[in-house]
């Protein structure tokens, strides 16, 4: 790929399905090279496809355009999360006890108090017993925990992982140092549908395809693939077909980047017993054909690590340790 741009001092990348904004101090820049400046915030993130800004008592809500769509006030604001549509939302505020405000279709239907677990969606969430713990024990109820759906039991020393949500199921990893296992539970009805072990608990979710791709490389453990079907129930593991052993991938949801059937991926600095080191570099893996289609060195982050990848429109963003960003096309 050829290196077409670099800019300085990117903080930081937000990476939508079909955008992308850059931060740059306190200017934000989209791919059609909008921008705006946010000053004199509490706090600024994004729900979505929507940004927020909490200035005082108020929410306000900005598109990726940064055009500003609405404002909702309450006291002692946190932030906001929207749920399949821009009129279902949860409001986060309080002070020194935390409250949620559980809106539907802008009505509000309930207030909570320290919501511990997982909101899903709007139809489901999950329930935890120890905010600071990962979770060996769960409930599932709709949204409002009016109506508890069923109970799950990781079993005797054995956490769950990240969830997913894929066509009405829940899917998650649970397991301890012996071993990890995939489980599929149908949400309505708690009922188990998949259960496997595998070989490892980080993937790169594809929700449309119900694929989860993992892709991890070092000096010790070699180059290492796995890609789950969860359509077809199936499992397949591997090392890629490359020559070039790889030092240091890691599965990271911002280090890998899965578009169509290739996956980007950095292979950033690693040396051991005083090995020379080189400069980071990134490479695609085509799940299809399980071929590494190129690895390609970055002279210019020589000294960095790259912290984020992105794929859209034929160019690839990287964004390194030292903030600079390098903008790469095919």
């Amino acid at each position: 790929m050829e290196l077409v741009e670099i800019q300085y001092s990117i903080d930081s990348l937000w990476i939508f399905k079909e955008d992308i904004i850059f931060k740059r101090n306190n200017v934000y820049t989209n791919l059609e090279s909008q921008t705006i400046k946010f000053v004199h915030y509490k706090r600024i993130s994004y729900s979505d496809k929507y940004i927020f800004v909490v200035i005082n008592s108020n929410i306000d809500i900005y598109n990726l355009k940064f055009q500003k769509i609405t404002t909702f006030q309450v006291e002692n604001p946190v932030g906001i999360a929207f749920f399949d549509g821009f009129s279902n939302y949860i409001i986060r505020c309080g002070k020194e006890e935390e409250k949620y405000l559980f809106y539907h279709q802008n009505i509000l239907l309930k207030e909570e108090n320290n919501v511990i677990g997982i909101l899903l969606n709007r139809r489901f969430r999950l329930h935890f017993t120890d905010p600071f713990s990962a979770p060996t024990y769960f409930r599932c109820s709709n949204l409002l925990d009016t109506e508890t759906y069923w109970d799950y039991d990781c079993g005797e020393g054995k956490e769950a992982g990240k969830f997913y949500v894929w066509n009405d199921n829940l899917v998650f990893t649970k397991g301890n140092h012996e071993g990890t296992n995939l489980v599929v539970i149908e949400l309505i009805t708690g009922r188990v549908l998949w259960e496997i072990p595998i070989l490892y608990g980080a993937f790169s979710f594809d929700s449309e395809r119900g694929l989860l791709v993992s892709f991890w490389c070092s000096k010790l453990s070699g180059n290492n693939y796995q890609i789950i079907d969860l359509q077809h129930k199936s499992i397949e593991n591997g090392t890629p077909d490359f020559s070039v052993l790889l030092e240091n991938v890691a599965l990271n949801w911002q280090m890998q980047y899965l578009h169509e059937n290739k996956l980007y991926f950095v292979d950033n600095v690693y040396s051991i017993h005083g090995e020379p080191s080189h400069a980071p570099r990134f490479g695609r893996f085509d799940i299809k054909t399980k071929r590494i289609d190129f690895l390609q060195e970055v002279p210019e982050a020589s000294g960095c690590q790259f912290e984020q990848v992105f794929y859209h429109n034929s160019k690839l963003y990287l964004r390194s340790s030292a903030n600079q960003l390098f903008i790469f096309e095919d």
